[in-house]
């Protein structure tokens, strides 16, 4: 019979699969639309390439040149953005907005994890029940 601590650590290793399964599913569908969309290849591509050329310019004080790169990749993330959203994706957006998925809100545990242990000793517990056999037309008082 599961216990308390087992029913929670399941409940996180569940938790923690479900959203490895949505973040791998985004990132394949986000691969995918790369590959078929060539100027959202080439905005990822600017949007790298400029990353590395901000943090450059941010580290010589040229605030100017910061600004306008700045405005540059606004730009290309409105764009990247208008793109995304015309495509058909799963959701990067976690289950739990409370969360973010991670099980842990201020450093205790989520109430989501606590519904998962819940259903998982619930499941657990009707196992060992004979709740198939226990029916009303089944019932007797004699002894």
């Amino acid at each position: 019979m599961l216990n308390k601590t087992e029913a929670f650590k399941l409940a996180f290793e569940i938790k923690e699969r479900e959203k490895n399964k949505k973040q791998t599913l985004f990132l394949s569908q986000m691969e995918r639309l790369e590959s078929e969309n060539q100027t959202l290849k080439e905005i990822n591509q600017r949007l790298n390439m400029l990353g590395a050329k901000t943090a450059i310019t941010a580290l010589s004080g040229d605030t100017e040149t910061l600004q306008e790169l700045k405005n540059t990749i606004t730009a290309l993330n409105e764009q990247k953005q208008a793109i995304l959203n015309n495509a058909d994706l799963v959701s990067a957006k976690p289950d739990c907005d409370k969360c973010a998925d991670t099980g842990y809100v201020k450093g205790k545990i989520c109430d989501c994890v606590k519904c998962i242990a819940k259903e998982l000793l619930i499941e657990d517990l009707s196992k060992s029940l004979p709740l198939n056999s226990s029916r009303f037309e089944d019932f007797s008082l004699e002894f």
